[in-house]
């Protein structure tokens, strides 16, 4: 992967965050990290936004449930001494949804060096 194509879509995601067509999902694991974590919606939010090119992780991929007009991106960073594994689809210019937020099940590999 192009640090560039990367660069380019944290650039164009990033303004959708908390817009009327962002949201994260109400999952199990989700929910769970946000609890045990005690984290607000808010935090949730500054940790997508603060994404950086070194927390990447994999894609764009298609989505498996919607097909290849879909982009799915996975991300990871570390709260409070937790990786946590992100995974965002990017429906349109204006549709952002946070599929994972929560608590990495297995290491993060990510793509470029983590300084």
């Amino acid at each position: 992967m192009n640090k560039e194509i990367v660069k380019e879509f944290l650039k164009n995601m990033k303004p959708l965050i908390g817009n009327s067509n962002y949201y994260v999902e109400n999952t199990e694991k989700n929910n769970y990290t946000k609890n045990i974590l005690e984290l607000t919606q808010n935090e949730i939010n500054d940790s997508i936004r603060n994404l950086t090119i070194n927390d990447y992780i994999d894609g764009p991929t298609a989505s498996k449930m919607y097909g290849s007009e879909f982009q799915i991106w996975v991300f990871g960073i570390e709260l409070f001494y937790n990786p946590i594994y992100i995974k965002i689809e990017f429906r349109s210019p204006s549709h952002l949804i946070i599929i994972s937020f929560h608590n990495a099940e297995h290491k993060l590999n990510y793509k470029f060096n983590k300084d």
